[in-house]
């Protein structure tokens, strides 16, 4: 580079002899080179550039500006405690699905610092849970429909039904119909599972050891398309696994919505849940995306 730039030096100052001053010629020959070599050319980081500039990630979407959603659960704001122990989780969304505690005994606790430094709710898998009164804007239908926690987990494969709730609307019998999100799986493995009919509408992921307490992002999505209905799960960015035939009501009406736990303390999650997300109706992919680089961002994931 330095011999390039001398030799335009010497050359501009052989074509103008007036030009004695380094500076001078210097700029004479930046000028006569760009003039005699036709187009300027981009500098060679300029490719690297555009690629850095192509990987940048997704926008990000807050929940409350996405339309339908239903419910937002952020354990930086909105939670109120006795102590150590939460009494009730106030929804960001205009919703108003308020998560509370049965009794000070079932209260998760408030745990400063989580998730990378982010606070969240432990669940001691030992019965602890909130609930959410059942209201139509929980009741999806057989549409589409977004739930989105943000967690880490070390529920143990052992106990009870060996999977823990980490939220679930669903009919409290026969095939417990209704949209739920679980940490293990019915086969006792540390897979994540989503599910909207016991033993027969259920997606599990392909990774067997997410139950080793690293933060995940996880998405459970219902999307309808020209080519039909499928339930989908999303774990940090990357979809996991999807079935198609998902199209069951899922309201389950007159069903309260759980957290961390059942009051039967059967399914009881052993973790922590810093952020919850209900939404309502269809998701585009490009929101899904930003919703996602929204809970990356925030939690340094």
């Amino acid at each position: 580079m330095t011999v390039s730039i001398a030799r335009r030096v010497s050359a501009c100052v052989s074509r103008h002899p007036w030009a004695l001053l380094a500076g001078v010629a210097l700029g004479c020959a930046l000028g006569c080179s760009r003039a005699s070599d036709g187009p300027e050319l981009a500098p060679a980081s300029a490719p690297r550039e555009r690629a850095r500039a192509e990987a940048m990630p997704t926008q990000d979407r807050d929940p409350g500006t996405i339309p339908g959603t239903v419910l937002w659960l952020d354990a930086a704001r909105g939670v109120e405690r006795n102590g150590e122990h939460v009494t009730r989780w106030v929804d960001q969304s205009e919703a108003g699905n308020h998560a509370v505690a049965r009794s000070e005994r079932s209260a998760p606790a408030f745990v400063e610092v989580a998730l990378n430094g982010e606070p969240a709710l432990l669940f001691d898998g030992q019965g602890q849970y909130l609930m959410i009164s059942d209201a139509s804007s929980l009741q999806f239908g057989s549409g589409d429909f977004t739930l989105a926690a943000v967690l880490s987990h070390t529920t143990h494969l052992d106990t009870a039904w060996g999977y823990g709730c980490i939220v679930s609307k669903q009919e409290p019998t026969g095939g417990f119909v209704g949209a739920s999100l679980w940490g293990n799986s019915e086969n006792r493995t540390g897979q994540l599972m989503g599910q909207l009919v016991y033993h027969e509408q259920h997606v599990l992921t392909a990774a067997q050891d997410l139950n080793d307490g690293r933060p995940l992002v996880v998405l459970l999505q219902r999307r309808t398309t020209s080519s039909g209905t499928r339930l989908l799960l999303r774990v940090n960015r990357s979809e996991a696994r999807s079935t198609p035939r998902a199209a069951t009501d899922v309201s389950a009406l007159g069903s309260n919505l759980h957290i961390g736990g059942t009051p039967d303390a059967r399914q009881a999650l052993l973790g922590n849940i810093a952020e919850l997300v209900a939404i309502k109706g269809p998701l585009s992919a490009a929101d899904t995306e930003a919703l996602e680089a929204y809970l990356f961002a925030k939690y340094d994931l």
